[in-house]
């Protein structure tokens, strides 16, 4: 198989990467599209560190590679960069899935209300909607921090939290909407399935 510079897994943003999909993983997961193999390797991951084959990467994330590597080149940066990955899913994927109206599935900026136990809960921004998730980072009230699908992704400045709230909003999602609670409910059972 020929190593395509492109997307080179040392990258800093691999990581960063893998914290984003792993919701999604756990969707495919829950619908049966995702074979035992898969979704084995890529669990690896999180508990011993081995990186999943790349091609295990493009059966599984296959919407956010083409995605990452049109953002990539625009950088002039490999896929796996941070700077490529945040800007994916903060701004093209998060438009594209407010397209497609799946608000499931969109990067939300979040700020930390207080801590209980492992648990966070947690303010999302710009809807309404408040969630109590556990999360590895260290964190405290008043952090913001990146959420998608339910996974806690990273703790990020409050200016770059705005930054995503105000491209949200221009897509058109305001405090006006609540976060559906068929949504919540769907993603509460898909964090316990992770």
């Amino acid at each position: 198989m020929e190593r395509d510079e492109r997307m080179d897994m040392k990258g800093d943003g691999f990581d960063l990467f893998m914290r984003f999909a792993d919701g999604c993983r756990c969707y495919l997961q829950s619908k049966g599209v995702i074979s035992r193999e898969d979704n084995q390797a890529i669990l690896d991951y999180f508990k011993t560190g081995k990186k999943p084959d790349s091609d295990v990467l493009k059966r599984v994330y296959y919407v956010a590679f083409p995605g990452l590597e049109v953002v990539g080149e625009r950088l002039g940066k490999r896929m796996f960069d941070a700077d490529v990955v945040r800007k994916f899913y903060a701004f093209d994927h998060n438009k594209m899935k407010v397209e497609q109206g799946n608000y499931v599935c969109i990067a939300f900026p979040a700020k930390i209300l207080e801590k209980r136990d492992s648990e966070y809960l947690l303010e999302l921004s710009p809807v309404k909607g408040n969630f109590c998730i556990d999360s590895d980072l260290d964190l405290k009230p008043g952090d913001w921090v990146i959420v998608h699908r339910m996974n806690v992704v990273e703790k990020v400045s409050e200016e770059y939290a705005k930054n995503i709230s105000d491209n949200l909003k221009r897509l058109g999602v305001d405090k006006e909407m609540r976060f559906p609670e068929k949504a919540i409910k769907y993603l509460k059972e898909l964090k316990r399935n992770a």
